[in-house]
C-alpha cells in the first residue's frame, strides 16, 4: 500500500531541495538576463546618441555630396564640373597635400578662402584672411601632459612646425600662380627655382619642406571623425599663408 499524502510530501520536499540546491544557478540566470538587457538598452541608446552627434556634425560641416579627386589641377575640368552642377548646387576646390603636423601624419587641405563645403564646425577660428585650423582633439594632447604644445601658458595658439612632402608639394606649387614677372606668369615653384641662394642646398631635393605656422583656431572636422587616433589628421590652411612663407 502507498500513502498518497506521504508521496506528495516527499515530492514537494524533493522539489524544494532541488530549488534550494540550484538557487545560485537560478540567481545567476536572472542576473545574466538583467545584465544583457541593461547592455542592450545602454548600447542601443549610446549608438543612437553617437549617430545623432555624427549627423549633426556632418550637417554643420556641410559635407559634399560628390567628391572628385585629380592628380593635378585642370581649370577646364573644374569649369566642366561647375557646368553640370544644378543651380542650387555649389562647387569648391582645394589642394590636398600629405604633411606632418608636429609629430602627427596629416593632410593639408589648402584653399584660397575659408571653405563653405566640408568646412570647420564648432570652431573658435576668427581669422578668415589667414587661417590655419587644426582638429580640436589635438588640443587634448596638451591637456594630458604631453610634451607637444599647441598653445602657451596664456592660452594663445603657438606657431608649430608643419612638414610638407616635397614630392607632392612640387605638383601643387606648379599650379599656384603668384603673378607676372620676367614677362610671363610665374608659379611659386618658378619663384623657388629663380630665388636659389648660393651656398644653400636646394630645398626641392629634401623630403620635406618645414614651415612654422601660427595656429589661428581649432575645429571639429567631419573628415577627421573616422580617425580614432591622430595618425592622419586633416587641417585647413589658406594658400596665402603658404605663399607668404615660401
Amino acid at each position: 500500500m502507498v500513502n498518497k499524502n506521504s508521496t506528495s510530501g516527499l515530492l514537494a520536499k524533493m522539489k524544494l531541495r532541488a530549488i534550494l540546491h540550484s538557487k545560485l544557478h537560478f540567481l545567476a540566470v536572472i542576473l545574466i538576463t538583467a545584465l544583457a538587457m541593461t547592455l542592450f538598452v545602454g548600447l542601443t541608446s549610446n549608438a543612437k546618441s553617437i549617430n545623432k552627434r555624427v549627423d549633426e556634425l556632418y550637417l554643420e560641416s556641410n559635407m559634399a555630396d560628390i567628391w572628385v579627386n585629380t592628380g593635378s589641377y585642370d581649370e577646364n575640368g573644374f569649369n566642366e564640373i561647375k557646368n553640370i552642377t544644378s543651380s542650387s548646387g555649389r562647387v569648391e576646390e582645394r589642394f590636398s597635400l600629405p604633411s606632418k603636423l608636429q609629430v602627427y601624419e596629416a593632410t593639408a587641405l589648402i584653399s584660397d578662402k575659408l571653405p563653405t563645403i566640408n568646412k570647420a564646425a564648432n570652431t573658435d577660428n576668427i581669422e578668415e584672411e589667414d587661417f590655419f585650423i587644426i582638429d580640436s582633439r589635438l588640443l587634448d594632447t596638451h591637456k594630458q601632459g604631453s610634451e607637444i604644445r599647441w598653445y602657451d601658458e596664456n592660452g594663445e595658439y603657438l606657431a608649430v612646425p608643419v612638414k610638407f612632402s616635397i614630392s607632392a608639394l612640387v605638383e601643387a606649387l606648379a599650379d599656384m600662380k603668384i603673378g607676372s614677372f620676367d614677362g610671363s606668369e610665374k608659379s611659386i615653384l618658378d619663384a623657388i627655382r629663380l630665388c636659389h641662394i648660393a651656398g644653400k642646398e636646394d630645398i626641392l631635393n629634401e623630403p620635406y619642406l618645414t614651415l612654422n605656422l601660427k595656429i589661428t583656431g581649432s575645429m571639429s572636422f567631419a573628415e577627421n571623425v573616422q580617425n580614432s587616433q591622430m595618425n592622419n589628421t586633416s587641417f585647413l590652411l589658406i594658400v596665402a599663408i603658404l605663399k607668404k612663407r615660401l
